[in-house]
Parts: structure tokens; C-alpha cells; sequence
């Protein structure tokens, strides 16, 4: 029995398949309101790291990994900021 051994990339992207799972389980529960709080939570921080693993190459190495998770870090962070900037301005165009 021979073992391969899978790059971080690979690893992380079962691993966030996982997560997504455990939030969709949280969220349909219908018992403790926080719980389903967390679970909303974890779908969205799951989902966000998925967008970006998703795009990763599945035998890329740790350092590149992390290279593509800052780089997409910083453009969803930068398209959430120019959404949020953008909305005062949409408001009063739509007023008009």
C-alpha cells in the first residue's frame, strides 16, 4: 500500500468541503439560535476561503498558497470597501 502525499492546496480544499458541510448541518438545525448563528458564520468564512482555494492549483505548495490567499484576501477586501464607498453615491443618484 503505497501513500501519496497530498500538497497543502489539496489538503485545505477537502478540509474547507468539510467545513461547508458542518455549517450547512449548524444551520438547518432548528433547536439553539446561536448555534445556527455560528454555523451562518462558518458558511461564510468557509465559503470566502473556498472562492479563493478554488482557484488555487491543487499541487501548489504551502508558500504559494498563502501568496494566492493574500493576494485574493486583498482584492475581496478592496472590492468589499469600493462596494461600501460606492453605496452613499448609488442612494442619492437613485433619488434624483
Amino acid at each position: 500500500m503505497t501513500t501519496t502525499k497530498r500538497s497543502f492546496a489539496a489538503v485545505v480544499q477537502v478540509g474547507l468541503i468539510g467545513l461547508l458541510i458542518c455549517s450547512f448541518i449548524l444551520i438547518t438545525q432548528n433547536f439553539n439560535r446561536s448555534v445556527y448563528q455560528w454555523g451562518v458564520l462558518l458558511l461564510i468564512v468557509s465559503t470566502l476561503f473556498q472562492i479563493v482555494f478554488s482557484n488555487i492549483p491543487p499541487s501548489t505548495g504551502f508558500v504559494r498558497s498563502l501568496i494566492y490567499l493574500v493576494f485574493s484576501a486583498i482584492l475581496i477586501g478592496g472590492i468589499v470597501a469600493l462596494s461600501i464607498s460606492l453605496v452613499p453615491f448609488l442612494l442619492d443618484l437613485g433619488k434624483r
